[in-house]
């Protein structure tokens, strides 16, 4: 019982709050995390591994998400992305999160994930239509409790049928998806890249594991305009895959500093209710070659 009432928990301070359980960049949390059609940094690996092999690049990516309200919780990534010395493309990335949660009583709990993905991706129809596998490992902790190790797989597809509109589909945790930190979830997106300096996406994903009897349908909305090559000015909005008493719109925005050798992007988080900063997100990237 007790486990059940911590879980939930859990799952109300931050999946609603948290911006999906995925590794995601600044970049991709900067335009509310849909992102999956345009997968061209190294959110791909945990987004969708399908979107690895459409860039031709090898680059690394560091990041740090803090919470405002609390830092006590926070997160770093780690995640590098090959698509230039092979036909296809692999990645690996590791994620450390941790959430300080307050429990009827005053009781103070602590909980740690930790997460590890190795993706790879093959282009099926080179610059048309690409396929990518991960597999992931997941291990968490709360306070009191036993851990929890999770093994789990996704699945994905990139197309571009043409040059201004990219697509995705993706099936996510394969195996043992039934669990609360890796649910198995049907996902999908698009992107409208009409120019060089703009681009339009959506993402929705449905949780298929959590509650069949609760609405668990996710979505996100992020736009991008690059008034220089050197800038990129970012926004977005989404709602997690939780049930209704959990759920709640959050806002982003964010910008990137751009190079020929790498990036800086930031990003942060606000309610709707009353725009009060939830939490900051900095991403540093560099092409290894």
């Amino acid at each position: 019982m007790r486990l059940a009432l911590v879980m939930t928990l859990l799952l109300a301070a931050s999946a609603a709050r948290a911006q999906t359980t995925e590794i995601q960049t600044a970049r991709s949390s900067a335009m509310g995390g849909a992102f999956r059609a345009m997968a061209y940094d190294n959110s791909a690996v945990d987004l969708n591994p399908a979107g690895m092999a459409q860039i031709k690049k090898a680059d690394f990516a560091a990041s740090y998400l803090r919470s405002v309200e609390d830092p006590a919780t926070y997160a770093i990534m780690v995640a590098i992305a090959d698509s230039l010395t092979n036909n296809g493309a692999t990645g690996f990335a590791f994620e450390y999160r941790k959430v300080k949660i307050k429990v009827p009583g005053g009781t103070t709990l602590n909980a740690e994930t930790q997460r590890y993905v190795t993706a790879g991706a093959y282009p099926i129809v080179p610059q048309y239509l690409s396929a990518g596998f991960s597999g992931k490992y997941v291990q968490s902790k709360v306070t009191g409790e036993k851990g929890k190790k999770i093994f789990s797989s996704d699945f994905g597809l990139h197309s571009r049928p043409v040059q201004m509109l990219s697509i995705s589909a993706g099936f996510d945790n394969l195996i043992n998806g039934g669990e609360p930190e890796a649910p198995r979830t049907i996902t999908a997106g698009a992107a409208l890249l009409p120019f060089r300096w703009l681009a339009v996406s959506g993402d929705v994903w449905q949780d298929l594991a959590t509650d069949p009897d609760e609405d668990h349908l996710g979505w996100a909305a992020g736009a991008q305009w690059s008034p220089f090559q050197q800038i990129a000015l970012r926004g977005g909005v989404y709602e997690e895959a939780v049930a209704e008493e959990f759920r709640e719109r959050i806002w982003t925005a964010g910008f990137g500093l751009l190079s020929e050798t790498g990036s800086i992007d930031y990003a942060m988080r606000l309610t709707d209710k009353d725009s009060e900063t939830l939490s900051h997100h900095v991403t540093v990237s560099v092409l290894v070659f």
